[in-house]
């Protein structure tokens, strides 16, 4: 009999180590999240600057003289009355 495996399965081993795989599981789901969302912050940074590149290269970037007054439209000088 010494030849021979032990074929028994404990409950309590295949219970532990459910818990264990559940654990792992719900570390790599959360750390899954937060890699998501750096993911979603990087593409919204390419985004942006794929846009300034596009508006440069294409010339449509509006300038704004600064010697021109800015007109306040609830400034009470303005108002005809």
């Amino acid at each position: 009999m010494s030849g021979r495996k032990n074929n028994v399965v404990s409950l309590a081993d295949m219970t532990a180590k459910k818990l264990d795989k559940e654990l792992e599981l719900e570390f790599y789901r959360n750390h899954l999240a937060g890699c998501e969302r750096r993911l979603s912050l990087i593409q919204a940074d390419i985004n942006v600057t794929l846009e300034i590149i596009n508006m440069i290269e294409n010339e449509k970037i509006v300038l704004v003289d600064v010697s021109l007054p800015l007109i306040n439209i609830d400034d009470d000088e303005n108002n005809l009355e």
